[in-house]
C-alpha cells in the first residue's frame, strides 16, 4: 500500500462523524467539517481594526468542497460563519479561516 492510500484512509478516519468531525453546510449543501472555533470576539472585523469578530479555522474534505472561495458561508451551530481565505490543502482537505459574528462596535 502506498503513503497516499495510507494518507487516504487516514483522512476517512479523522472525517468520522462519530470522533471528531460534524455535519453542517457550506452555501446551503451538506458537508463534514472539523471545526476549530474562537467563540470570544476579538478586536477588529474583516474590514477593518473597528469592531469586533469571532474567528475560526474549519477543515473541510476536498472531495466536499474543491475551491473553497472568501466570502461562502459555513452554517455551524446556529452562527453563518464566513470564509475569509483558504489556509492550506494538503492529502484531501483543507484548512479555511473564517470570521462570525462580527460587529461595528
Amino acid at each position: 500500500m502506498s503513503l497516499k492510500d495510507n494518507i487516504a484512509k487516514d483522512i476517512i478516519r479523522i472525517m468520522n462523524k462519530q470522533e471528531l468531525a460534524e455535519v453542517t453546510t457550506y452555501d446551503g449543501t451538506p458537508i463534514t467539517v472539523i471545526p476549530q472555533i474562537n467563540e470570544d470576539n476579538g478586536k477588529g472585523n474583516t474590514f477593518t481594526n473597528d469592531g469586533h469578530a469571532a474567528g475560526g479555522f474549519f477543515w473541510i474534505l476536498e472531495a466536499d468542497v474543491p475551491y473553497p472561495n472568501p466570502g461562502s458561508v459555513i452554517a455551524y451551530k446556529g452562527i453563518n460563519w464566513t470564509v475569509a481565505r483558504l489556509v492550506s490543502t494538503a492529502g484531501g482537505l483543507h484548512k479555511v479561516a473564517v470570521t462570525g459574528r462580527e460587529s461595528v462596535y
